[in-house]
């Protein structure tokens, strides 16, 4: 029985390292710059913005300037074409009110060249969200 338990650990084990062997996906190295106003062109600080990759769930977080600017950096992640970016207020009145959350894309650019597997270090730029009080 000890030898068939054994048996059947290694076959899964086995299939296991097969299917991770046949997934074979893609890293990027990733820079965000960008900025948080209000409707009437505001900086808004202390305000946090996720970049959230699809995959997995993926998340990495920054928190706004006084001037409202941002930037995330994240070496390694899971390479994906369009960025999500979700800026929610968790301070409420101390940056001038309640602000609901918005989420934008981002569009990333070739910033350098990677090889193999690491497509190479991209860039979203201008990455400007607006927020509305609630």
């Amino acid at each position: 029985m000890k030898k068939i338990k054994v048996l059947i650990i290694s076959l899964i084990a086995s299939l296991g390292l097969v299917s991770c062997g046949l997934m074979n996906f893609s890293t990027m190295d990733v820079t965000v710059f960008g900025q948080v106003t209000d409707n009437e062109g505001n900086p808004i600080d202390s305000i946090v913005v996720s970049l959230n990759i699809a995959i997995d769930g993926y998340t990495i977080s920054a928190i706004t300037a006084e001037d409202g600017t941002f930037t995330i950096s994240e070496y390694g992640v899971p390479y994906v074409d369009i960025l999500y970016l979700t800026a929610r207020d968790f301070d409420g009145e101390k940056n001038g009110g309640y602000f609901k959350e918005q989420t934008i894309t981002g569009k990333l650019t070739l910033f350098e060249e990677g090889e193999d597997n690491h497509k190479g270090h991209f860039v979203c730029r201008d990455a400007l969200i607006t927020l509305t009080k609630q």
